[in-house]
């Protein structure tokens, strides 16, 4: 695939049902509250925040690439792993360090769930979709 931003956007909306599937389990596993709200409405949100989010990494993905290590899907891979410790790992150390304790298990489901939906779903899909030609 030629293009980083549907590359990216095609990534983010499996990232966005990974999301989805992985929240239900925690839900029915009692490892994380229920999501406030139409859960229909945060469906569509959780795949359309990261449809956006998933084209702009896509989009960086492809000034990056030659820098990344690996190739194909592990080079997607590493690129999701570098997604995941910026856009998780960064967050949910300010809310354990800086909010009260409800936010502690806020953050652990972003770390936990964002490794799954970010490193493995995203950077997996995007380094399939998206290779140098």
């Amino acid at each position: 695939m030629k293009s980083g931003l549907w590359a990216g956007a095609i990534a983010g909306i499996v990232a966005g049902i990974v999301g989805i599937i992985v929240v239900t389990i925690l839900v029915a596993t009692g490892l994380s509250e229920p999501v406030a709200g139409s859960i229909a409405r945060w469906y569509t949100s959780q795949i359309g925040f990261n449809l956006v989010w998933g084209a702009i990494f896509g989009a960086l993905y492809v000034k990056f690439q030659n820098q990344i290590p690996g190739k194909g899907i592990l080079k997607g891979l590493v690129f999701g792993l570098l997604i995941w410790v910026i856009h998780s790992i960064y967050p949910a150390t300010f809310y354990t360090v800086v909010a009260s304790p409800p936010w502690v298990s806020f953050a652990i489901n972003w770390v936990s769930g964002g490794f799954i939906v970010r490193a493995l779903a995203y950077g997996s899909v995007l380094g399939a979709l998206y290779k140098k030609e």
